[in-house]
């Protein structure tokens, strides 16, 4: 276009980042009255999946120079302009690409105050203690020595991150909901170590390792990165998932979760929690009781490496249990018509994200039966409702 006779009205910018700006406000003023609401709602979507293409390193390459400088100065949603900021491969790039400064500028456009949650407030913390310890590659050779004043500034930053990260596990309140924010703080404190800022990686993964908003998965990959400091920690959970287990239905899917969890992490003993897991899912009769559908997924989900076999046979049996349920939902008991009409979403993403993580066969007749499970969730509906 820029070749054409369009291409008199489009300038380059003067951001040297090779894009371009009409080159009057008032081609800018026609274009927003010619394209409409829709349009413009459609090129900012391209425009972010786009540049999430970059961030979750689909892409290689070097990052464009505008999705690095000017991308973030454009974002007015709050949780998007905190994705980016303060994504920690992206600082390094710009630290890679000697804007250091630039970095550090950009962390002032999040909000502050009031407005900052604790989460945000630890991560931007870290981010300025790992930021203001960087030197960037183009200045390695200008001085043989660190200055003091700079060593302890960052120091003092990171102890100013610990606290924060600190104060926020410490401000959610026992059995919160899982909270975004401090999921993306233990996701900073791991990709930090693995950036190379490894003291305050580890110290925001101390401080979520406690925090109940923080999911069990996160939470053992916390662990696990700070062995073997948190190996009593896991223990400990080991031995809370036994006495879960000994529970109801909520409880024993919460203790193969949590099993499940530590033997991906390959945590210690994880050989050993392999089998308990399969002791677990034996005593179990999916075809008597339809929660134990949920588990033997759970179970199977968790015995995907290394027991592809055994998996497979467990979650047949599960999965003939569903089927049957569907086929013949009127000779069901009571409970187990509750149970599909209440958590049926849920038993299906566990079933099939177990029958995915084994790569079952496409002749599974899971695939065969899935079109029409909707309508057997109506069916099992109106079934179920005058019985209530």
């Amino acid at each position: 276009m820029l070749e054409t006779a369009w291409g008199r009205g489009l300038v380059p910018d003067d951001l040297s980042a090779g894009s371009h700006v009409f080159a009057d406000r008032e081609l800018l003023r026609t274009a927003w009255e010619k394209t409409g609401p829709d349009l413009r709602a459609e090129c900012v979507r391209r425009l972010h999946a786009w540049a999430d293409s970059w961030l979750t390193d689909e892409r290689a390459g070097t990052m464009p120079r505008y999705l690095l400088s000017y991308y973030p100065g454009l974002l007015c949603e709050r949780s998007r302009l905190e994705q980016y900021v303060l994504d920690p491969r992206r600082q390094r790039r710009l630290v890679e690409a000697g804007r250091l400064d630039e970095a550090l500028t950009q962390l002032d456009l999040l909000p502050d105050g009031e407005d900052r949650t604790p989460e945000v407030a630890a991560r931007v913390a870290l981010s300025r203690a790992v930021l203001s310890g960087a030197e960037a590659p183009d200045a390695a050779e200008a001085s043989d020595t660190s200055d003091d004043s700079d060593v302890s500034d960052a120091g003092e930053l990171a102890r100013a991150a610990v606290r924060w990260a600190e104060r926020a596990a410490e401000a959610t309140p026992p059995f919160a909901e899982q909270d975004d924010g401090m999921e993306e703080l233990a996701k900073a404190g791991r990709t930090l170590i693995t950036c190379g800022a490894e003291e305050a990686g580890r110290a925001a993964l101390r401080a979520v390792i406690p925090c109940e908003a923080v999911s069990w998965a996160s939470r053992v990959r916390a662990a696990q990165a700070l062995a073997p400091e948190r190996v009593e920690w896991l223990t400990e959970v080991s031995r809370y998932a036994s006495v879960l287990a000994e529970g109801g239905f909520d409880e024993q899917a919460e203790a193969l979760e949590i099993w499940g969890e530590m033997i991906k992490a390959r945590v210690p003993g994880d050989v050993a929690l392999r089998d308990v897991v399969k002791d677990s899912c034996d005593a179990l009769e999916p075809s008597t009781d339809l929660t134990h559908v949920d588990l033997v997924a759970l179970g199977a989900g968790a015995l995907t490496s290394g027991r592809r076999d055994q998996t497979r046979r467990m979650l047949k049996v599960a999965e003939q249990a569903l089927l049957d349920a569907f086929a013949a939902p009127e000779a069901l008991s009571p409970a187990d018509r509750a149970h599909l009409d209440l958590e049926l979403s849920t038993t299906l993403v566990r079933v099939v994200q177990a029958l995915h993580d084994v790569d079952f066969s496409a002749e599974s007749s899971w695939l065969r039966f899935r079109p029409s499970c909707a309508g057997t969730r109506s069916a099992m509906t109106s079934w179920n409702r005058p019985t209530q």
